[in-house]
């Protein structure tokens, strides 16, 4: 299938994703807090709290000794801030070919957590496709095999709806950081902390991309051709029902695309590399099937080798499309955004991310938390199988909450 094409007259740099069903919530296991319950967020239920507090704008990095982390115990690393901020955390790590999930664990500063997301952080891990073209005695495509390529990676802590960066206030002096770490094997090689990432708008990227040349031709990117992912069940796939995909045949299995509905996860990604003819400024379109869930819109964070260009290619938008459908990412009145790429090698990168969705998301989430909470209350009372000869006063005991019922109530409206 077609990841990237760039259309003839317009210039268009096309990266044609194929989109899976995204999960609208994680494997969340942390208490919340009232005020993450009111907002549906813990990050910015968390930085509300310190309004006058500036963002860092230089970084702190701490460079250890390789530590393995491993198990229920819990690592410590003494850090030192020099300067009263709001940081992001970047964390250095080594993985190693122990498992394939992605590595979990959790991370105290100065012995509590700042919120719940610190509870359950997942590092991903890296993998590629091996080998040559494979077919079968039929001569039907079969997808490459995947190995893991373990080494020492970084990557800025997100949150579980890989929406916003996980963000850390942090005073002047010496902290600890404790991590407690599962079953996978991993090893800390650093721990700094950055400078959040503050994007621009559209408009104020393209303002200072005045002198540059718009593109007078086109390419096409082959979206099952990647460099790399976060999962290896991301693995190439093939359609013979359309010829809207590429390559196509009507009578055997070609490999011509990938995502699906092994794409799915906040947080997975897939890479790409691209040899851009020359420096100019390119469209960017898709050619892409979204059947997942009905009249329901997907969306992707978009990085150019590493870094999301502009605020709003970090949520964009893929309608329910029952056929390959092609579209060229563009603003809401159909404006194209333009992209500008410098002569030579690239990485696209697109990663699975709930976007709009995420707020509705975790609301919703945190709403049946607490009424799980309050049916825990009850049956401490009633028990499992009430007794409908007795009467139990629920509302007049201690153990029980039943404004939170309607504080519930009122979160799942809002």
């Amino acid at each position: 299938m077609r990841k990237c094409f760039f259309s003839k007259a317009l210039s268009v740099l096309l990266v044609a994703a194929v989109c899976g069903g995204t999960a609208l919530t994680g494997n969340r296991t942390a208490a919340k807090e009232n005020d993450e319950l009111k907002t549906g967020d813990a990050v910015t239920a968390y930085i509300e709290q310190f309004e006058n507090a500036k963002y860092a704008d230089s970084d702190i990095i701490n460079k250890f000794n390789t530590v393995e982390i491993q198990g229920t115990g819990e690592t410590v690393f003494n850090v030192k801030v020099e300067e009263t901020a709001i940081y992001s955390v970047k964390i250095g790590y080594t993985t190693y070919n122990d498992s394939t999930e992605p590595i979990s664990f959790s991370m105290k500063i100065d012995g509590q957590y700042p919120y719940s997301e610190f509870k359950e952080i997942s590092l991903p891990r890296c993998f590629k496709d091996d080998g040559d073209k494979r077919s079968d005695n039929s001569g039907n495509e079969i997808s490459k095999e995947i190995k893991q390529v373990c080494g020492d990676y970084e990557y800025v802590l997100k949150n579980s709806s890989n929406t916003k960066e996980l963000l850390l206030y942090l005073e002047v002096g010496n902290h600890t950081l404790s991590f407690t770490g599962s079953d996978s094997k991993f090893a800390v090689t650093s721990v700094s902390f950055v400078k959040p990432s503050l994007y621009k708008s559209y408009s104020e990227y393209l303002s200072g991309l005045s002198d540059k040349t718009k593109y007078k031709s086109s390419f096409v990117l082959e979206a099952e051709n990647t460099i790399s992912k976060t999962s290896a069940d991301m693995v190439q796939l093939s359609d013979n029902s359309s010829a809207a995909v590429s390559p196509s045949d009507s009578k055997k299995d070609k490999i011509n695309y990938i995502g699906g509905g092994n794409w799915s996860q906040p947080g997975d990604s897939i890479s790409w590399e691209v040899n851009v003819p020359e420096d100019g400024l390119y469209k960017l379109g898709f050619n892409y099937r979204q059947n997942y869930t009905l009249n329901t819109a997907f969306y992707r964070e978009l990085r150019i080798d590493g870094a999301v260009p502009f605020s709003e290619a970090s949520e964009m938008k893929f309608p329910y499309s029952l056929k390959w459908n092609f579209m060229t990412m563009e603003n809401d009145n159909g404006d194209p955004y333009w992209f500008f790429l410098s002569k030579g090698k690239h990485t696209l990168t697109l990663s699975v991310t709930l976007g709009e969705l995420a707020g509705p998301s975790e609301t919703l989430e945190n709403a049946v938390y607490g009424i799980g909470e309050l049916y825990r209350k009850i049956i401490m009372i009633t028990g499992d199988v009430p007794d409908s000869n007795r009467h139990k006063r629920v509302c007049g005991r201690r153990y029980t909450d039943y404004k939170g019922v309607r504080k519930q109530r009122s979160n799942s409206k809002g």
